[in-house]
């Protein structure tokens, strides 16, 4: 078989009770070409934002985040993270960064939840929390700095390793974030130092209106970085999806 194939495991309008996530998680390490999860809800439709809402069983998903098998690379959340879930799931990807990677140690005879958790946040490349307008604008701005480089998160957050360093394609689409906080998550992307590793972003249908922030972080970049100029450093972004 190629390696190039893998599967999808999709879960739509489900509940997460009992020993779902032990079980997933043991089905998923003995099932490799399994490389791509997503959670779904799509019944009811998705609402203006609540503080107070909290679906049953989003924690459960924030969680499991963190013990997924090291091949499983693409993960998605597609309208069923509450806010207490969010911040939850930024608060696994900083555990990720914050461990020791070069201490996790022979998995072969199973990984412990510290070794599940270092090796998943390294290998994920795709992640889309998406259409969750119910969301804080400030825990979003916690995900941004995860983006960042080791030596940035490790003056903000403390941290050993970036949480997300093989992430190259992020959607973030249908969230409602508003021009600003688009315009701060461009600024992590565009900042050298950060050594972001994104190639694609969507953040399509956040009413970014005019997009006057959006359009200055761009202005910003292409200023700043002429590529007429030999050895001129570029962002590793090329495909950027802003549509209304």
């Amino acid at each position: 078989e190629s390696e190039d194939v893998f599967w999808t495991l999709s879960f739509t309008n489900s509940t997460f009770a009992g020993e779902y996530a032990e079980s997933l998680v043991q089905a998923l390490y003995r099932c490799p070409i399994i490389q791509s999860i997503s959670f779904s809800e799509r019944d009811p439709p998705i609402q203006v934002p609540t503080d107070n809402e909290d679906e049953s069983g989003s924690t459960t998903l924030a969680h499991l985040a963190g013990t997924l098998p090291p091949w499983v690379t693409c993960l998605t959340f597609d309208n069923v993270l509450s806010n207490d879930a969010f911040s939850q799931l930024v608060a696994v990807f900083q555990t990720m960064g914050r461990l020791d990677l070069a201490a996790e140690g022979d998995v072969a005879d199973g990984p412990t939840l510290s070794q599940q958790s270092s090796v998943a946040g390294a290998a994920f490349q795709f992640l889309a929390i998406s259409n969750s307008p119910r969301l804080r604008h400030e825990t979003f701005d916690l995900f941004y700095q995860l983006l960042g480089s080791q030596l940035r998160l490790e003056k903000d957050l403390g941290l050993k390793h970036a949480s997300l360093p093989s992430l190259v394609a992020l959607d973030l689409s249908g969230n409602l974030l508003g021009d600003d906080s688009v315009a701060a998550l461009l600024s992590t992307i565009y900042d050298k130092g950060t050594r972001c590793s994104l190639e694609r972003l969507d953040v399509s249908r956040n009413s970014i209106g005019r997009g006057d922030a959006v359009r200055r972080v761009l202005v910003d970049y292409v200023k700043n970085n002429p590529q007429s100029e030999s050895g001129s450093w570029t962002s590793s972004l090329t495909w950027l999806g802003l549509a209304s």
